[in-house]
């Protein structure tokens, strides 16, 4: 049975890809949606956050709501919801997960995220809230800067530590319903590394920080970031996705599904890792030790293609507010510089400008550029125009390096942000 400790701690990531367990300090229940019940699970989901919130409409990271699927550590569907909203930059959205039976308050210990909607979202923390009370909280930090995948730097702010005076801002990971128009070169393997996922599993009970889980993720990460049944990204909604069969155990614990004291195996790479299990259909054969099970489930295609075609001509008639991705994030972070930003393959959003070291980072070919000043006049990027202007050329009529009196050389401007048009997300 998956067992949780005795409050879960949610993980976070440094720069440096170090693990750390911090108490999230915010409480889930203070806006509880007035409109649930208590019987239903509610899924908070945030969006990441650009540092210019005078901008934030320009640069979004936010994007249409996906769907939630639960299940509980069986496998069984628990309930699921219909992706119709949009989730604001640095916001979030509740969602209320009724289960499919009445009086069925099983926890859920699986969830599946689907972003079947042409409108990228970056997801910077998403926290489960039982219907029984209490809590998860699972940053964006796990896939974007541990496992790599296409993920940008939000500011997005989270209340953490013993005193809750901390305050952390975890990385976002992209989802979108298709992949911002950048799929795959034919024959090339597809990555959530370069490419924005369309569904996402995750297996909750393993994000929680405890010690020993910290260790063991830090000493070899292919127990989170290779093992399908914990994480796993996908470039389309699955047909099925996986579980671990029979559950993992977590310690001295019974497993509710054949009442047998398992001992503890939830960090055994034998187990957990993909090399190392197989998949398999539901239910299991009785001869298997362990391997991953895959479940099926079903979508109605004809209702979502009706909704997805109703949602887009909306959005086409509203303009989108994808329209100026591209904008710069301005950022005064000394910890974060243009220079990492642009050196993490995985970095995919508005382009990133930090100004306590006065630099411009292309996320377009992932160069570093000076700011415009009384020294670098060519070659650099103007923050006030939001150009980046490349080498002088002469004028008509003259040649660089031989203009006379009043003659001026004429910078090309590589990259105007003002004037960028979309590029699918």
């Amino acid at each position: 049975m998956a067992a949780l400790g005795p409050w879960f701690i949610p993980i976070t990531v440094t720069l440096g890809g170090f693990l750390l367990g911090n108490v999230a300090k915010e409480d889930p229940f203070t806006h509880r949606p007035s409109h649930s019940t208590p019987k239903d699970t509610i899924v908070r989901m945030w969006a990441g956050m650009d540092a210019n919130k005078s901008t934030s409409q320009d640069t979004s990271l936010a994007g249409a709501t996906p769907q939630v699927v639960l299940y509980d550590e069986r496998g069984d569907h628990i309930g699921d919801t219909w992706p119709d909203k949009n989730i604001p930059e640095g916001g979030f959205f509740d969602f209320i997960v009724t289960p499919d039976v009445e009086g069925n308050n099983v926890r859920p210990t699986y969830m599946q995220i689907n972003h079947v909607m042409y409108d990228a979202l970056c997801i910077s923390a998403i926290q489960v809230q039982y219907a029984e009370g209490g809590s998860s909280t699972i940053y964006g930090d796990i896939p974007a800067k541990f496992c790599g995948w296409a993920s940008y730097p939000s500011i997005t702010q989270f209340r953490v530590g013993s005193d809750g005076k901390e305050i952390y801002q975890p990385w976002c990971f992209w989802m979108d319903g298709n992949d911002s128009g950048n799929p795959p070169w034919e024959g090339a393997t597809w990555t959530p590394t370069d490419h924005f996922a369309q569904s996402v599993n995750l297996h909750i009970p393993d994000f929680d920080g405890q010690p020993d889980v910290i260790s063991a993720y830090q000493a070899n990460r292919d127990l989170i970031c290779n093992s399908e049944g914990r994480l796993q990204a996908h470039p389309w909604v699955p047909e099925t996705i996986s579980f671990f069969r029979p559950p993992l155990s977590y310690g001295n614990t019974t497993s509710d599904l054949d009442g047998v004291s398992h001992e503890k195996n939830n960090l055994d790479p034998n187990i957990v890792i993909d090399d190392f299990v197989g998949a398999n259909k539901w239910p299991q054969s009785s001869g298997n030790p362990h391997f991953v099970v895959d479940y099926e489930w079903h979508w109605n295609w004809h209702d979502f293609t009706n909704y997805k075609k109703r949602s887009l001509a909306a959005r086409e008639a509203s303009g989108s507010r994808h329209g100026k991705l591209y904008a710069v994030f301005e950022s005064d972070d000394p910890t974060l510089s243009a220079d990492y930003v642009c050196s993490q393959r995985n970095v995919f959003g508005p382009h990133y400008a930090n100004a306590q070291e006065r630099k411009f980072c292309n996320l377009d070919d992932r160069t570093v550029w000076p700011f415009c000043d009384d020294t670098h006049t060519t070659n650099c990027f103007d923050m006030e125009s939001h150009t980046l202007w490349g080498d002088a050329s002469a004028p008509a009529g003259g040649s660089v390096g031989t203009f006379g009196v009043g003659s001026e050389a004429v910078r090309t401007a590589i990259l105007s942000l003002d004037g960028r048009s979309t590029l699918g997300l």
